[in-house]
């Protein structure tokens, strides 16, 4: 039987698709090798690479779109169960360089005509890592608190598997608040992880945190991965409501829901 190369088991875990044994097996080798460790975390930050570029061109699309008051047209996406399971999401090196530079000369073929857009492409559409974290400050020696710091300095550095197991040792030494789950629940969403994402998004509502609003955004964002439109409506209702940093963004995707 043939030895899975890194980049191979890298894809396999970033998927999922490793059994029990192996995810544990890997998440151990990640702890105790650094050069694993660094090559996994490059994988992840030139996937969110990837998937934030064609985000970026669907998104220009829309906003085409209403220029000419045209249905949008969304990017043909390859689900991920229609993806073969034998073929990694991209290898380093010079084939990632081929990759790119195809997606960059082909880009005005991602798109085709389509009379209205599914809720996951509004998802794709919508979706951005969350940019700035509000944790509350360590006070003394609080290695919890110390701990959910450094799972958010890798979670903006796209190194979400990393982040997920510091949020897993914070919540062993203090249990679970409201920062942990919210932070848990982006790393989730970031994976493409969306109903584990929804639980963890869902118990944060249930704690007071700072980023109140910023969770309840997610949450609508993971119900739209899932086409669970009615939960995605009532969420982002609650956002338009309120005088706060998503109004705009809830009332715009409010409404391209409606036109479905």
């Amino acid at each position: 039987m043939t030895t899975p190369t890194s980049d191979e088991l890298y894809d396999a875990y970033y998927r999922q698709e490793l059994s029990a044994a192996d995810k544990a097996a890997f998440e151990a080798r990640l702890q105790t090798d650094t050069d694993f460790a660094a090559g996994y975390a490059e994988f992840t930050r030139l996937t969110a690479g990837i998937q934030y570029y064609n985000r970026m061109r669907l998104v220009q699309a829309f906003k085409e779109a209403d220029a000419r008051q045209e249905p949008a047209s969304p990017l043909t996406f390859r689900r991920e169960e229609d993806t073969p399971k034998n073929v990694p999401l991209y290898r380093r090196g010079w084939m990632l360089a081929a990759a790119v530079v195809l997606l960059l000369a082909m880009a005005g073929a991602l798109f085709l005509l389509a009379d209205r857009s599914s809720a996951p492409d509004l998802y794709a559409a919508y979706y951005t890592p969350l940019a700035q974290l509000e944790l509350a400050h360590p006070r003394g020696e609080d290695e919890s608190a110390e701990l959910k710091q450094q799972a958010a300095a890798a979670y903006q550095q796209a190194d979400y598997p990393t982040s997920l197991q510091l949020l897993e040792k914070a919540r062993q030494l203090a249990g679970a608040d409201g920062e942990l789950l919210f932070l848990q629940g982006l790393n989730l969403l970031a994976l493409e992880r969306y109903a584990e994402a929804e639980q963890a998004l869902l118990q944060a509502r249930e704690f007071r945190f700072r980023q109140q609003q910023d969770a309840r955004w997610y949450l609508a964002l993971a119900y739209l991965a899932q086409e669970k439109r009615p939960e995605a409506r009532q969420t982002l209702e609650t956002l338009q409501q309120n005088d706060g940093p998503y109004q705009t963004q809830s009332t715009e995707l409010l409404r391209r829901l409606e036109q479905e």
